[in-house]
């Protein structure tokens, strides 16, 4: 299970302006500063990731799980999306912060492991 934090340090660009911290205004465009472990490889991976279309696959997620009200867990949001898992996890745990989504139950996956659903958060999927 994900344990969401106060202070994320996500931006969000609403109107023009930018705000740090937490939104669950679902309209807001994500600003997310990537993520890096402080290595000068990681640096460098990060500082290439394309922000607007992590924004693209976080607002295809979303609209996917308020498409589908019994919320997805992880491995199907990437069969239905077909994003690899290492592009849907962070995608997810980003929403997750941002108080977009949330987790609630488990199912078990076609590998017959439990997985934790993910729904639209605020009861709107």
């Amino acid at each position: 299970m994900l344990n969401r934090t106060q202070n994320t340090g996500l931006l969000f660009r609403t109107s023009g302006a930018e705000i740090r911290g937490n939104s669950a205004d679902s309209r807001a465009e994500f600003i997310v500063a990537p993520p890096s472990n402080g290595t000068q490889t990681s640096d460098d991976a990060a500082k290439s990731l394309n922000v607007k279309a992590l924004a693209t696959m976080r607002a295809a997620i979303l609209r996917l799980l308020r498409e589908t009200p019994g919320g997805l867990t992880r491995e199907e949001i990437e069969q239905r999306t077909g994003l690899p898992g290492n592009t849907v996890r962070p995608r997810v745990r980003e929403l997750f912060l941002a108080g977009m989504v949330r987790e609630d139950g488990e199912r078990e996956t076609e590998s017959g492991r439990k997985a934790a659903i993910v729904k639209v958060a605020g009861g709107e999927g």
